[in-house]
């Protein structure tokens, strides 16, 4: 059950939509210039942005309601703000489209009323479901477009290694904003090992192995062979995902459509304790670097105290 405050923002989750606005200014500046440079690709002029777990769209701040933007409004208002103005620069029209994923019934009811008001400057489409069952039809309907994807996803559990591969494997361009939560994997991890060595103390072992098999589903591999290669390390686990799922395509011939990957790690400034890492993706120097620039930028927000990537943000190719 969703706690009363779980909507009351973060500091971490201001910082990660201040992230995601200023990446999809530099996104959009670099479609829609490829597009105007070379019209006749045609799928060029209809941009996606995907939006995996896309919450209701509002949060709440110092006991405002509805006073601050979630990622689908963010992305929403970054996509009409540049689509006016490189259609006012070049006389050239394009067509961004937005594709959001919410799960919970009410709260994609609340979505549809928030991008509501959007709908007559921009494609805006809401798909209430579980990400794992429609991302695969989302990631046809690009086709050849360009595609943003922010997977935001609150668990382990909520995202399968299948389903985020189909969003690596998708054709043509495509960039990936990825939260991996690490509490979930370590805890799961630490039950597996509890049961393989015999000191695991609970009285629902059946539960426990469905709760296994989703770290499995998670990151494609054994839960043995996870503990093997990580030794419930927190590095040495995201490194593995990063290889064993984001990176599932670099066996590709073409070396020019494999991903690489920055990651940069998300602190409770306060506590000074990781909450999360930030996975970002692509196939392009210029994308990374341009996201490089943006989180040590965020870094500097965050207390002196020495991160685990820095002063380089951990770059996995």
């Amino acid at each position: 059950m969703i706690k009363p405050d779980y909507w009351n923002i973060k500091p971490h989750t201001e910082r990660k939509l201040e992230i995601l606005d200023k990446y999809l200014n530099a996104w959009c500046d670099i479609l829609f210039k490829y597009y105007h440079k070379n019209p006749a690709w045609a799928a060029w002029q209809t941009p996606y942005f995907i939006d995996c777990f896309s919450g209701r769209g509002m949060y709440h701040k110092n006991n405002a309601l509805n006073s601050v933007k979630g990622s689908p409004i963010v992305a929403i208002e970054k996509l009409i703000e540049k689509k006016k103005s490189f259609e006012e620069k070049y006389g050239e029209k394009i067509f961004p489209k937005c594709r959001l994923i919410e799960y919970v019934p009410e709260y994609a009811k609340e979505l549809e009323e928030f991008v509501s008001p959007y709908k007559k400057e921009i494609d805006i489409m809401v798909h209430c479901g579980d990400f794992n069952d429609l991302i695969g039809s989302i990631v046809t309907e690009t086709g050849y477009s360009p595609a943003f994807f922010f997977v935001d996803a609150g668990g382990i559990k909520e995202l399968k290694k299948e389903s985020v591969e189909k969003i690596v494997t998708k054709s043509g361009a495509r960039d990936i904003l990825l939260n991996y939560v690490v509490d979930g994997q370590i805890r799961i991890g630490g039950l597996a090992q509890s049961i393989f060595d015999g000191t695991y103390k609970g009285k629902r072992l059946e539960g426990a192995f469905k709760t296994i098999e989703r770290l499995e589903d998670f990151t494609g591999m054994e839960i043995a062979k996870f503990l093997e290669e990580t030794n419930n390390d927190y590095k040495e686990a995201l490194a593995t995902y990063v290889e064993n799922v984001l990176h599932s395509n670099n066996k590709l011939s073409n070396v020019n459509d494999r991903l690489q990957t920055i990651i940069y790690d998300m602190k409770d400034t306060k506590r000074q304790k990781l909450v999360y890492y930030l996975l970002f993706s692509s196939r392009k120097n210029v994308a990374t670097d341009v996201m490089k620039s943006i989180f040590k930028e965020s870094k500097k927000t965050e207390t002196q105290q020495t991160s685990l990537f820095d002063p380089e943000i951990w770059e996995i190719k």
